[in-house]
């Protein structure tokens, strides 16, 4: 009878350290391609640096995307605030402190401009200055973590190659 030695624990271990490695790598790159996988994200309503990535702003959320294995799982999160409106879209109201950070953007950029021609951002901030306290906004799906085929394809992917080379490592007792 052939006896095969499996010590499942530690290929379970190893498969999702390795999944975790690759799926860390492409949720990054989702900032680079500024899409999730082949999903593009919706475009800034204005653009006052076009080099400037979608969700890219500090690198704050890009930086804060931690994952970790719990027993039979992986889970990535992210610990900025804003993380969740933005990876599911959404509405946010509107509040006082809100108002006054917009109204503060329209004067820097009023300031900036010394008398010439309202800009496309400096419109921007006036009119999100100019929104009613309580009213909503609303923030576009730009998914950066989730599920998805292609999730689900690289997992499928990375386990079957750590299947294969561990049936390439190991040992088999004949008595």
């Amino acid at each position: 009878m052939a006896k095969l030695n499996i010590d499942m624990p530690q290929l379970i271990a190893q498969c999702l350290s390795d999944i975790q490695i690759k799926l860390s790598d492409e949720f990054d790159r989702n900032f680079e391609r500024q899409a999730f996988f082949s999903e593009k994200w919706k475009r800034r309503r204005y653009d006052s640096d076009p080099e400037r990535g979608i969700l890219t702003q500090s690198g704050a959320l890009r930086r804060s995307i931690i994952s970790k294995v719990e027993g039979r799982r992986l889970i990535f999160t992210s610990s900025m605030p804003y993380s969740k409106i933005h990876n599911e879209g959404g509405a946010i109201t509107v509040t006082q402190r809100m108002k006054g950070y917009f109204w503060h953007k329209y004067k820097e950029e009023t300031k900036r401009l010394k008398g010439k021609a309202m800009t496309e951002e400096g419109a921007f901030y006036r009119a999100m200055a100019l929104k009613r306290r309580g009213s909503k906004i609303q923030i576009p799906r730009r998914m950066f973590l989730g599920k998805s085929p292609e999730v689900e394809k690289i997992v499928r992917e990375v386990a079957e190659d750590c299947l294969a080379e561990y049936f390439n490592h190991v040992q088999f007792t004949f008595k």
